[in-house]
């Protein structure tokens, strides 16, 4: 991987890494399915969302009736499992 690559990669993992656990300090309800983050449309969500110029989509929940984000490969517990396995396998 060039040098670019590995320091885009990197910055966003960090940043994945700071808005997961931003929002989990908010207290937002999050969902995650693989490595994307779901979480609920509330003005906090949103701001944080928003602050980080992230990409993420809105779409509704016919299970709970609300709007809900669904951030792309945000979820930092996923990643971190990742990482630890690929160091597991001295990859």
């Amino acid at each position: 991987m060039d040098k670019f690559r590995s320091s885009h990669c990197d910055q966003n993992r960090s940043r994945s890494a700071n808005v997961y656990q931003e929002l989990i300090n908010a207290e937002q309800q999050v969902e995650s399915y693989r490595t994307d983050l779901y979480v609920k449309k509330t003005p906090e969500s949103e701001a944080i969302l928003e602050a980080a110029r992230l990409s993420f989509s809105a779409f509704f929940s016919p299970v709970d009736k609300a709007i809900w984000y669904d951030v792309p490969f945000m979820v930092t517990p996923f990643w971190a499992e990742l990482k630890r396995d690929a160091v597991a396998l001295g990859k």
